[in-house]
């Protein structure tokens, strides 16, 4: 966006995501009607109304019934896991994929591991995982995607790496280590496949965050071949007894809502570059 520097873009998203985001967007709504009783008593009802409604929807987005409707919805669209088989199809095609792209999902910093510091988070583990899979049931070369997070010494991407190639004996041709987001992946990643003439990939992330990836990576110029994993909705599930909260379900709708307020952002993203000069 015009004059905002990628620090600050970072930690304008950290609060939007923190306070205006739901479900905690509805616990900073319900704290603003609270306000509205006690700042202005003479709107009490205001305030008081604002503060139910906020609980309640939060009640409802914490509750397995909700939570996996919209798992449901988000996870439409990533396709199905990409097998063995799928795989050794896809490299006889005419057109087969060049790289495996794996996307960065954060990283943990502690002074009290051993032997590293740092190390990649359960997210980005699980991604690695089934990155090296394909890897190995393919041959394919890899790209590690992720930059260095305001505060870190380290790269996503070179934490990535290593981890790969000390548990997982693959080592990654390229790292891709300037994005600080989604769509930042994609536009970093695609200058540097383009470079070699890789217009194919396969790109791994959760099933939940697959259609955005899929849609920044084909906005950037590549063909993209899904390879979700990780799916949070539940086959069959039942409606029946699910509207008391559980901690599962407050992870599965955070998720879940970040990736709908994620792919309107994008969108907007989008529709700023074609309108906006970017030398405005």
């Amino acid at each position: 966006m015009i004059g905002l520097d990628g620090a600050s873009a970072y930690w304008i998203k950290q609060f939007i995501w923190l306070f205006i985001v739901p479900p905690n967007g509805l616990l900073t709504l319900a704290a603003f009607g609270a306000l509205l009783v006690l700042v202005r008593p003479w709107r009490p009802r205001t305030g008081a109304l604002i503060s139910l409604i906020s609980l309640l929807v939060f009640y409802l987005l914490v509750t397995p019934a909700v939570s996996q409707r919209l798992m449901q919805w988000v996870e439409q669209g990533a396709g199905p896991a990409l097998s063995q088989t799928a795989l050794a199809t896809l490299l006889k095609s005419e057109h087969p994929p060049g790289a495996i792209v794996i996307l960065g999902g954060g990283m943990a910093v502690d002074e009290r591991e051993l032997p590293d510091k740092t190390r990649p988070s359960l997210t980005t583990l699980v991604r690695l995982v089934h990155g090296a899979q394909l890897a190995r049931w393919s041959g394919l070369p890899v790209l590690v995607s992720g930059g260095r997070p305001v505060g870190r010494v380290r790269s996503e991407a070179a934490v990535m790496a290593q981890s790969l190639g000390e548990h997982f004996s693959v080592k990654p041709r390229w790292l891709e280590e300037e994005s600080l987001d989604t769509i930042d992946n994609a536009r970093y990643s695609s200058a540097l496949l383009r470079k070699e003439g890789i217009r194919h990939v396969i790109l791994v992330t959760e099933a939940f965050h697959m259609r955005r990836a899929k849609f920044s990576f084909e906005a950037a110029g590549l063909s993209v071949t899904p390879a979700p994993f990780a799916f949070q909705a539940e086959q069959g599930f039942a409606l029946q007894s699910t509207w008391l909260p559980v901690a599962d379900s407050v992870a599965r709708t955070s998720w879940a809502l970040h990736e709908i307020v994620g792919r309107w952002w994008y969108q907007i993203r989008r529709w700023w570059q074609l309108f906006v000069p970017e030398n405005s």
